[in-house]
């Protein structure tokens, strides 16, 4: 209490409790302070609490041998008197003892304390650090060397060589990217070149219809040809004739004319029969391309549902991984251990066979012209050592080659897991593939046939009224010149029959007028539905193709959809793979540490096996030395009884001889 008061007043009040104190008690508190820091940091260490006062103990006992040092010094130099000299010398040299001693036996507790701390019994037991303070440089080292180590296996798992890294993982899927988009483009190619071809094949469709209007046209105009030729003749033989046959070939005349008309009307209603099938296999076709687009639309949402199970798939490809993993390292630190305590095995062996080899050494010194037996118990001491040394490698060697054909065992099954996995997904590519080759020949069928019967129906509907409003046109103009030209001669040949023939002309008029309207008619009628079905086709062509950009549509947001999906599933599997490694790393540890624990006390069990082996053999071999000592001391007793015996027969004859 003292001490803290003068302190708070300051250097002078330091000063004046320091020039009252005395030497020798100054002395012993600091002896007793280095002491008690000394006690309780050792007993801290061995119980393994305040890490951080047990690593700085040794620079806190020389750091209060210091302080008792300079306080000594300081103690002394407060008592020395320059006027008194003698009589202050022996304060001085008090000070100066209590300054060296306490520095020394600081010094001397520091030294202490790192021995006994460096043997083996005072060891902590706990090897983890259980608060901040208890945590130390090895600890910091060991963590950040974890660290280090998780971060290359992390690295080596995201940017590795190997295809099931993240890195491998993402450039296949960049891979898988080009490789469609180059399909695209080589079908965009072929429908490209299949659309010329398509042109092609109309340009010469177009030109064999040219010809054969040309041809139509010839042969027209050779009919009529003809058929002025034939008018003409007929005329004349009417005229030679006379009014008598006149009645039967005017109405023969008109008879061919009729038939002629009904012909033109027949053809007409075939045509139009035709051109109502032709209207039926283009609905037929559209229900054909409606359907196809429908098969279109059920394949990709079949190509989605299979794509949506990959993730699925990949996620439980990775927790196998991570098993498969997991079992591979604790496979390695159980060989780890096996393998440390072969090697300490086999370390101690030599040091237990040259122990025996001094002690027989030693007994053999001892004992060597009067205990051969002891020689021979010995020798079979150290073969049964050596045997069993021989045997315990044996031992381990066993168990080291049937954790490796183990190890062997789990690499060929994960082995052979990769291979399934492989072929998997291989086989999950090859359907997806499939699929999307099945999508586009349906979807360029679709267009082909769509195009084609859009082309052939729109070229063969106005080839046809084509063709029909110019074989009315010219029959009914051939037909009003050739009745022309015969009104024109009955009139100039026939008076007579100008009445009748006027009559007859009239009503023939009228027929044919009601006919060309009649015709004329029917050509509007088939215009206006060739129109209305041109208008109807360009509709179901422009439908189909919004149909069709919507299913590209649907197709390109589906890819995309399944791309994020890709990229999703890759994410979480990359942060279930770090948070799966984080946990095995503390499994790992924990597995090692116990490892490490059990086989220091296999170890520590053996040598005291060993140590109790050592102790019973020692005996009996000491305990059959002394009973052959103690025969030997049986024999030479009687030897030497014997030579007294007869020794004092040799006496007794010499004196016997002597006095005869």
């Amino acid at each position: 209490m003292e001490f803290i008061t003068a302190i708070l007043n300051g250097p002078s009040g330091l000063e004046t409790y320091l020039r009252a104190a005395n030497a020798g008690s100054v002395t012993n508190v600091f002896f007793f302070l280095i002491a008690g820091t000394f006690i309780i940091a050792l007993v801290c260490y061995q119980k393994d609490k305040l890490r951080s006062l047990t690593h700085y103990t040794p620079n806190l006992l020389t750091s209060l041998g210091m302080l008792g040092t300079f306080i000594g010094i300081v103690i002394g130099l407060l008592h020395f008197d320059p006027d008194n000299i003698d009589g202050s010398i022996s304060l001085l040299l008090g000070g100066l003892q209590t300054a060296f001693m306490t520095s020394l036996f600081g010094m001397a507790m520091t030294i202490v304390y790192k021995i006994l701390t460096g043997l083996p019994w005072l060891q902590p037991k706990a090897d983890v650090a259980s608060g901040p303070d208890e945590i130390g440089p090895e600890h910091i080292h060991q963590l950040l060397r974890e660290q280090n180590d998780n971060l290359a296996q992390l690295h080596q798992a995201i940017a590795g060589d190997d295809s099931d890294t993240l890195s491998g993982q993402i450039r296949l899927l960049r891979q898988n990217q080009d490789d469609n988009h180059k399909a695209m483009v080589r079908e965009a190619e072929r429908q490209a070149a299949a659309a010329e071809k398509l042109e092609q094949h109309a340009e010469a469709q177009r030109q064999r219809f040219d010809e054969f209007s040309k041809e139509l046209s010839q042969q027209m105009q050779d009919f009529a040809e003809m058929m002025s030729k034939s008018a003409t003749e007929q005329v004349i033989n009417a005229l030679k004739e006379v009014i008598q046959d006149f009645n039967n070939q005017l109405t023969e005349q008109f008879g061919e004319n009729f038939k002629a008309l009904d012909a033109s009307v027949r053809s007409l209603v075939e045509w139009q029969e035709n051109y109502r099938q032709q209207l039926v296999e283009m609905r037929d076709q559209y229900a054909q391309g409606v359907t196809a687009i429908t098969q279109t639309e059920a394949s990709v949402a079949t190509i989605s549902d299979k794509a949506e199970a990959i993730p699925e798939a990949m996620g439980g490809l990775e927790t196998l991984l991570t098993t498969t993993q997991r079992q591979l390292d604790d496979l390695e630190s159980h060989l780890a251990a096996f393998r440390d305590m072969r090697d300490r095995a086999v370390e101690a062996v030599p040091e237990i066979r040259r122990q025996v080899e001094e002690t027989v050494t030693e007994i053999s010194q001892a004992a060597q012209s009067a205990a051969q037996e002891l020689v021979t118990g010995s020798t079979s001491m150290k073969d049964e050592l050596i045997q069993g040394s021989a045997n315990i490698n044996k031992e381990m060697i066993d168990g080291a080659s049937g954790l490796n054909e183990r190890y062997n065992r789990v690499h060929e099954s994960l082995q052979g897991t990769s291979d399934q996995l492989s072929t998997q997904s291989e086989q999950i590519a090859s359907q997806f593939r499939s699929a999307h080759e099945e999508v586009n020949g349906h979807v360029r069928s679709l267009v082909e046939q769509l195009t084609q019967g859009n082309e052939q129906m729109g070229s063969r509907m106005q080839e046809g009224a084509e063709r029909l409003e110019q074989k009315m046109r010219e029959g009914a103009e051939g037909l009003g010149e050739r009745f022309g030209c015969m009104q024109e001669t009955l009139e100039g040949n026939a008076n007579s029959l100008k009445d009748g023939a006027q009559r007859l002309s009239e009503e023939y008029r009228k027929g044919i007028e009601s006919a060309e309207q009649q015709v004329q008619t029917l050509i509007e009628q088939i215009s206006r539905e060739h129109q209305q079905m041109t208008r109807s086709l360009s509709e179901a062509s422009e439908e189909t193709q919004n149909h069709l950009r919507q299913t590209q549509t649907r197709t390109g947001e589906a890819l995309e959809s399944l791309q994020t999906q890709h990229r999703k599933a890759l994410e979480d599997a990359s942060q279930q793979y770090q948070n799966q490694l984080s946990n095995a790393y503390q499994q790992i540890e924990a597995a090692m540490q116990q490892s490490v624990q059990r086989t220091g006390e296999h170890i520590n069990a053996q040598m005291e096996r060993i140590d109790e082996s050592m102790q019973q053999e020692l005996q009996r071999v000491m305990s059959e030395m002394g009973s052959a000592l103690g025969q030997i001391s049986g024999r030479f007793t009687q030897d030497y009884q014997k030579l007294t015996n007869e020794m004092q027969q040799v006496v007794q004859s010499a004196n016997s001889g002597a006095y005869s």
